[in-house]
């Protein structure tokens, strides 16, 4: 499968297109899945030569099957159940989305 495209239509729809899915059983199966947001720092310390973390070593994560950039510590700083507002802006470098977030132990 190709990467998804994601699109706003409208206030309140959005489009999602599945480049090679045909089957509408399996549409609904990719897209009713549960997905987890978690912000991690950046490990500042260098990936291993092998590109695989000891047990003791952060995380690392691959983006979109590329290998990895860098590693994650292990801690998780803010989770999406804790997200109360997101803004598409334009930043400096490009689009961005400005996230607000309310304290762990907070309702």
């Amino acid at each position: 499968m190709s990467e998804p495209i994601v699109q706003q239509q409208g206030l309140d729809r959005i489009v999602v297109q599945l480049p090679g899915v045909q089957n509408s059983a399996e549409v609904k199966d990719i897209l009713g899945k549960v997905a987890t947001l978690e912000y991690r720092l950046v490990d500042p310390r260098p990936m291993p030569a092998s590109g695989r973390a000891r047990r003791s070593a952060p995380k690392i994560y691959k983006h979109r099957g590329r290998p990895p950039r860098c590693m994650l510590k292990r801690d998780i700083i803010v989770t999406g159940n804790q997200l109360t507002n997101a803004t598409a802006t334009t930043g400096q470098s490009g689009p961005q989305v400005d996230v607000h977030a309310r304290q762990r132990g907070r309702r």
